[in-house]
């Protein structure tokens, strides 16, 4: 009879509960559903976590917004996220129903963890407690393992000093006990110039068994010039990731492995790579930072941080093989696109000393004829037409228009896609004038032709047999008909990097002889 009375009571509580739980009215219409109503700003957080238990979104996200009107200090951020952890206030932040109020709540625990890390005093005091006594090494840790990643840093910087041998011991076994959160920066920590560093966080590496920082590893202990130290740290750490034993470090070896970077690397060239953006739509991505002496994270756009990774993993790619052309053409591929992505699209392309442009120019037609076949190969929009306009300054008629390539390399550019390539292709031809039939040259007429008719907007093209005579001339439309007031009801178009407005002053004799030329074909 009991046992009935207490299964009758247990079923009348969950269908209680499961009636509430598909309830999500506003806080006015459920007086007394917390013994309490929350005062500080941790209550109003612990309220919301316990509304998103019930189900009750709504409630959750007035509780949120009860805490940051109570516009809370750095103290009480941090102390929030020591209680409730990192991931909660990441999980708060990409909730659709508490947007923007869990977005920016994790936002301002970030800004506060930040600033306490940037404080020298906050830091000595908690390395110092890595080598008191047993309790304050406790407190030292757990004060690491809440700040997470960038606690890295903080070891880092210490290691780089002149620690005793004791110190080091006690900063490895640290660097130990924090365990995943520390494998991204200290996979950066392998560019470091200091070889204690590098050894530190080769020997960590394969202690955590990363296997995703195999590739790591390989470039440090293969990079030529190389410190042995180094070298026999890597190869240890590799030997016990992949061979579960230190003492195998005899069959890592040097083969294929600027292969396998450059491999690493090309997904990042085609933009392919798979990323995990956070709240605010950027990425965790850590480097090695000479002026702060340690590792640093940045937080940037999927786009950007692929950006960085692959010059990253060519410029490895070559520290191992330094001769290798396939490793120096995707570097100066990503190169030209990064250039492009730092200017965007509605700037002129970067020229001049430091630029990917200038480096073309002086490496020659036949590296940046490859990166134009890589550019189309991977589509990568960017680098195709920074190269497009190296070629043609610096490339001939006899390679782009007529080479062995099937078809010739300039004419599968006019077959890309993008308008973009596609305009700059044509242009490429005529500047280097052919002389000769060849196939595909009516599409150039047909790209010039679609380019000129893309829009409803005003063009001149100005044709001169005196280039000076004739860039004045296109000066003075460009000012009296192309910047003119645009009529009522009609839009400016200006703002599409694909569809701006063209002035365009070319040699007369070039321009007759090329479409005469084309014509005929």
């Amino acid at each position: 009879m009991n046992r009935r009375l207490i299964f009758l009571f247990v079923s009348a509580v969950l269908a209680a509960q499961s009636v509430g739980l598909c309830d999500d009215a506003p806080l006015a219409d459920e007086p007394g559903i917390l013994a309490k109503e929350p005062v500080t700003a941790m209550e109003h957080l612990d309220a919301a976590i316990k509304m998103l238990q019930l189900s009750r979104p709504v409630l959750a996200k007035q509780y949120l917004a009860g805490l940051l009107k109570l516009n809370p200090d750095d103290e009480t951020l941090l102390e929030i996220r020591r209680k409730f952890g990192t991931a909660t206030l990441l999980s708060l932040s990409r909730l659709e129903n508490l947007q923007p109020e869990g977005a920016e709540l994790y936002s301002l625990a970030n800004e506060a963890t930040q600033r306490q890390l940037n404080d020298p005093k906050f830091a000595r005091e908690v390395l110092k407690g890595l080598y008191g006594s047993a309790r304050e090494r406790d407190a030292a840790l757990e004060t690491l393992k809440f700040l997470g990643p960038s606690s890295v840093g903080l070891i880092v910087k210490d290691l780089g000093t002149n620690s005793s041998p004791e110190e080091v011991l006690t900063l490895n076994l640290t660097l130990l006990q924090l365990g995943e959160i520390a494998v991204a920066p200290l996979e950066a920590a392998l560019d470091s110039p200091v070889s204690s560093v590098q050894v530190t966080a080769a020997n960590t590496l394969g202690r955590l068994n990363s296997k995703r920082s195999v590739l790591h590893l390989l470039a440090a202990a293969f990079k030529k010039g190389q410190s042995p130290a180094v070298v026999t740290a890597a190869k240890q750490a590799i030997a016990r990731i992949e061979f579960e034993d230190a003492n195998q470090a005899i069959k890592v070896t040097e083969f294929r492995a600027s292969e396998k970077l450059i491999a690493a690397a090309t997904p990042h060239f085609a933009q392919t790579a798979e990323w995990t953006p956070d709240a605010d739509g950027t990425v965790s991505i850590w480097s090695w930072s000479d002026d702060s002496g340690t590792v640093i994270e940045h937080h940037v756009s999927p786009t950007s941080a692929s950006l960085f990774v692959g010059e990253q993993w060519c410029r490895r790619a070559l520290g191992v093989s330094p001769e290798s052309a396939e490793a120096t053409t995707l570097l100066l591929g990503i190169l030209m696109a990064r250039d492009v992505h730092a200017v965007g699209w509605d700037n002129p392309i970067p020229e001049g000393p430091g630029t990917a442009h200038d480096l073309g120019l002086s490496m020659g037609q036949p590296v940046v004829s490859e990166v134009l076949k890589l550019s189309l190969a991977h589509s990568n929009t960017a680098a195709a037409v920074v190269s497009l306009r190296v070629l043609g300054q610096i490339g001939t008629r006899s390679h782009l228009i007529y080479g062995s390539d099937n078809p010739p390399l300039l004419v599968q550019s006019l077959r890309f896609p993008e308008p973009r390539v596609q305009f700059l292709s044509a242009v490429t031809i005529l500047q280097l004038d052919p002389d000769k039939p060849f196939p595909g040259a009516p599409s150039v007429v047909d790209v010039l032709s679609r380019s000129l008719n893309a829009a409803a907007q005003p063009k001149v093209v100005v044709i001169d047999p005196n280039t000076a005579r004739a860039s004045r001339m296109a000066g003075l439309w460009k000012t009296l008909v192309i910047n003119q007031p645009l009529e009522p009801g009609k839009t400016d178009s200006t703002s599409s990097p694909k569809r701006g407005r063209r002035t365009c002053c070319c040699n007369l004799n070039t321009i007759r002889r090329t479409f005469c030329r084309l014509s005929r074909i």
